[in-house]
């Protein structure tokens, strides 16, 4: 998802919102975590019941029937949802289904491997972050929940083990990660540049969603003091003080004598609206 600076009419950007909604896992109309959060607000089951035949039919077709054209989500996130839904009911089906696409990523020979969406390797077995930073570090949030559910002591490992990778060779200093606008993903070790870093803010707020899984399955400080470097640097920059404009990435630097002979720089100005 490239991002132009270029303000949308507000007809054009619902259009183009809705469209990009409907990719995901579960569809624009089905939010897993919005339905728990109304269910815990209202105490109202409507929106809750929807959900809960809507994962029953996910459940059916991806491990009953086996009947989908694929089992590899390619916008990891209905992996956290179903950990949240499990947590919430205690349904073990939701349980049991987010272990499935956790397991199965990386598994099945029946769909090409691929480092964007995590899926090059079985999930036990990865050792360093790849990929489109923003899905990556919801799987890795969803695995760290799994493993502490399960006690899975390979799976605690492999996030010990790309968590490493990404603060010690992947984040700048603001807590930002994923340096590679191309593909809005994690670049190799140490390639962390000031001015044409991406550093796409929703990959902060999944970085801290993922050290935050990381500090509920083991107690050290260091998970933490990742969160508030991200609250206080690599988030809080891409909002405006009133909360109505934003940056969709956040480099380091920006030198606009750079743009004329550079292909990519990022937009110098927060914006209410992007061209996506």
């Amino acid at each position: 998802m490239e991002i132009q600076n270029k303000k949308l009419s507000d007809d054009v950007f619902y259009k183009e919102r809705a469209e990009v909604l409907t990719q995901w896992p579960t569809g624009k109309d089905v939010d897993l975590e919005e339905a728990i959060a109304y269910h815990k607000a209202t105490g109202k089951d409507a929106l809750l019941n929807v959900v809960l035949k809507n994962v029953d039919y996910i459940y059916r077709v991806f491990v009953e029937e086996k009947s989908a054209s694929f089992v590899t989500p390619g916008h990891e996130e209905i992996e956290i949802a179903l950990l949240r839904l499990y947590d919430y009911l205690g349904n073990k089906k939701h349980l049991e289904l987010a272990r499935f696409f956790i397991d199965q990523r990386g598994n099945n020979n029946g769909e090409e491997k691929s480092s964007q969406i995590q899926s090059n390797l079985p999930l036990r077995e990865i050792s360093e972050a790849v990929g489109h930073s923003v899905r990556a570090c919801y799987l890795y949030t969803a695995m760290a929940m799994l493993a502490k559910i399960d006690g899975d002591d390979k799976l605690k490992a492999a996030c010990n083990r790309v968590f490493d990778d990404i603060v010690n060779c992947k984040m700048s200093i603001t807590g930002g990660v994923g340096a590679d606008h191309t593909g809005e993903k994690f670049s190799y070790k140490y390639d962390l540049p000031n001015s044409d870093t991406y550093n796409e803010t929703c990959a902060a707020i999944s970085l801290a969603m993922f050290a935050g899984a990381m500090q509920e399955m083991e107690v050290n400080s260091r998970y933490g003091d990742i969160i508030e470097r991200i609250y206080y640097n690599g988030f809080i920059s891409g909002v405006s003080l009133d909360g109505e404009k934003f940056f969709y990435t956040n480099p380091l630097e920006i030198d606009r004598k750079k743009y004329a002979r550079s292909t990519y720089q990022p937009i110098c100005e927060r914006v209410k609206v992007f061209n996506c």
